[in-house]
């Protein structure tokens, strides 16, 4: 197997971080190294004197780790703000178990397209569909189940389809 990088002398470690990252990947790192940068068209493939394998894949690196740290600290968020939302609004409305689709709470147009824009892939979850296969005349599963399979791109917008903007003020405190 030859592996070539235009203009980069690589060794056989360096041809290993290639067969674990990909020439593909590491290319978007190496892209701000080209002396064409940032032009995206005629590129050249030549890079500024002095840039090495390490440093390309150290930029890679540090993107990579810097991902990790903001996944972590983003799926804390998702999971405080999915809980909030939960408990504040439930407890709110205690008489409406699917407050998340009742008109009196929500926004018309979440309510509106909440069927088919998402809980209609939230019914293929296991949770869900032994909701509905134990509660047959159930529109929905109450919110406490909904929510937790719900993306952070849904909770936002349901968020923000919540009428009483006290509630809203509870859970952003």
């Amino acid at each position: 197997m030859r592996i070539e990088v235009l203009y980069l002398i690589i060794n056989q470690k360096q041809k290993k971080i290639l067969l674990d990252v990909g020439y593909y990947r590491l290319g978007f790192y190496a892209f701000p190294f080209e002396c064409t940068f940032p032009n995206i068209y005629d590129r050249s493939h030549q890079y500024v004197e002095g840039t090495t394998f390490k440093s390309i894949y150290d930029l890679y690196f540090f993107d990579t780790q810097l991902r990790r740290i903001l996944l972590n600290a983003l799926d804390r968020i998702e999971v405080n703000l999915r809980s909030r939302i939960t408990y504040i609004v439930s407890n709110h409305y205690v008489d409406s178990p699917t407050w998340f689709v009742d008109r009196a709470i929500m926004n018309s147009n979440f309510v509106g397209g909440f069927r088919d824009k998402v809980y209609s892939t939230l019914l293929e979850n296991p949770v869900i569909k032994r909701h509905h296969d134990k509660y047959i005349n159930d529109k929905y599963a109450p919110a406490w189940k909904t929510l937790e399979f719900m993306t952070l791109g849904n909770l936002t917008a349901l968020f923000q389809a919540i009428k009483d903007v006290e509630v809203k003020r509870k859970i952003a405190l």
